[in-house]
């Protein structure tokens, strides 16, 4: 016949043992005021790393604001820069509209390219020409450019006109009435052809022979082209 299990005495085993551990345990924490736990595990160094990548973040992104904020700045001086140089050529061109209309109604003048062209309704010697053209605040024509001959031939129509071209300083050498000399001419086939005994020393543009130069003596009478910068 088995016998009984005596549960309350197992109970009170445990009971024992477990008062011994706690007595361990209270006599471990009087002598050092806490109870000895095993060491944590740190991620400390976890945290720093992670906390460096948000600051490096802002650090770019300032840096980039700072280089896109100078970079406006460039470009908007650059752009003001390029709006008030269009807008001062308009202004100039505008002046210069303005004024060719003003003497062309006003004094005859004709406009083109960046000049101002007159041609007289009478005829004077090529020296008396010439002076007119300073009065006028202009001088002889200098033509520079084969538009500018094709110009100056439509605005003398059939008459022949004083240009401002002379060898008087030096026979054969021609030069124009600002001191330049002759590089490009538009002369007649044969000339200049200054025939010894009278001298040719002035150049006219237009002859019954059709277009372009010749030269004749200064002291006949033609009619003449002066010639002015617009914007003088």
């Amino acid at each position: 016949m088995s016998k009984p299990i005596n549960i309350n005495a197992a109970a009170t085993a445990d009971s024992m043992f477990d008062s011994e551990d706690n007595k361990y345990i209270y006599e471990d924490m009087s002598h050092s005021g806490r109870i000895n736990r095993p060491p944590a595990i740190s991620d400390s160094g976890t945290d720093t790393a992670g906390s460096r990548c948000p600051r490096l973040a802002a650090v770019c992104l300032g840096l980039l604001c700072v280089l896109l904020l100078a970079a406006i700045i460039v470009l908007g001086g650059w752009f003001t820069a390029e709006r008030d140089q269009l807008q001062s050529n308009y202004n100039a061109l505008q002046k210069e509209k303005d004024e060719c209309d003003l003497a062309g109604k006003t004094q005859g003048w004709r406009c083109f390219s960046s000049s101002m062209y007159y041609i007289s309704t009478v005829k004077k010697s090529w020296s008396e020409s010439r002076q007119d053209c300073r009065v006028r605040g202009a001088d002889m024509v200098i033509i520079d450019s084969r538009e500018e001959q094709d110009f100056t031939e439509m605005l003398r129509g059939d008459s022949r006109t004083w240009i401002g071209l002379s060898d008087e300083d030096t026979e054969g050498v021609w030069k124009w009435v600002d001191g330049t000399v002759l590089t490009t001419g538009y002369w007649e086939p044969g000339k200049p052809n200054s025939n010894g005994w009278v001298e040719q020393n002035c150049a006219v543009t237009g002859s019954a022979a059709g277009k372009g130069w010749n030269d004749k003596n200064c002291q006949e009478s033609h009619f003449w082209i002066c010639e002015k910068q617009i914007l003088s």
